[in-house]
């Protein structure tokens, strides 16, 4: 199998949970991985999204993760048990992972002064550091944040493809470096570069 990685992502070092046959390179790998992935976003991207207090816990998170990559890794929806360049420590997964739920918990009924996509782009990075997956966590992150968005009737962004070296995903990279600071302003940028944007009636608080 011939496989290399963009900037920033987390290398595989066992590909014994593989399930198609077929993929032998990285392009492989890609085109089975973006068809599950688009099978997922038509589930859970579309059609009216609940309140995230009837859908942001583990419980759902794992099946969301799952769904998007249960046709190519057998471990889709489970927390890796390995340590990775990125993440946190596997024993502390599900610790933090309920800290977070409780913030988005407390969103709802609380936005203490920042906004939906302030919110979203927290979520996003939170995410993304926890990095609760063996691999599919930046893909993961930014559905879930997407969906975040749509539950309050806001636009979520319009990611162009992240997964190839380039100029763009430097600057993601970039972002959530950055967010790693407590800077989230980067992130906020390209969210609203790539269309996200606050629902009139949502701006500023939770409707």
């Amino acid at each position: 199998m011939l496989f290399d990685y963009p900037i920033g992502a987390t290398p595989l070092n066992d590909y014994s949970g593989l399930i198609p046959k077929t993929v032998l390179t990285q392009h492989d790998l890609n085109r089975v991985e973006a068809e599950n992935i688009f099978e997922a976003q038509r589930k859970y991207l579309f059609g009216k999204i609940a309140s995230p207090k009837y859908w942001f816990n583990i419980p759902t998170l794992k099946t969301i993760h799952k769904a998007m990559f249960c046709d190519v890794w057998q471990w889709a929806g489970e927390f890796r048990k390995s340590v990775t360049s990125i993440g946190i420590e596997p024993y502390k997964i599900s610790y933090q992972l309920g800290e977070l739920c409780a913030d988005v918990d407390a969103w709802v009924h609380n936005c203490d002064g920042l906004t939906i996509l302030e919110q979203a782009a927290r979520i996003h990075h939170r995410l993304v550091l926890i990095h609760p997956f063996e691999n599919g966590n930046g893909r993961f992150s930014r559905l879930i944040a997407d969906r975040y968005l749509l539950a309050f009737n806001c636009k979520h962004p319009e990611w162009p493809y992240l997964e190839d070296n380039g100029g763009i995903r430097s600057e993601y990279i970039a972002s959530l470096k950055a967010a790693d600071q407590g800077d989230y302003e980067p992130l906020l940028a390209l969210m609203h570069r790539f269309g996200a944007h606050e629902a009139a009636i949502t701006k500023g608080k939770i409707a």
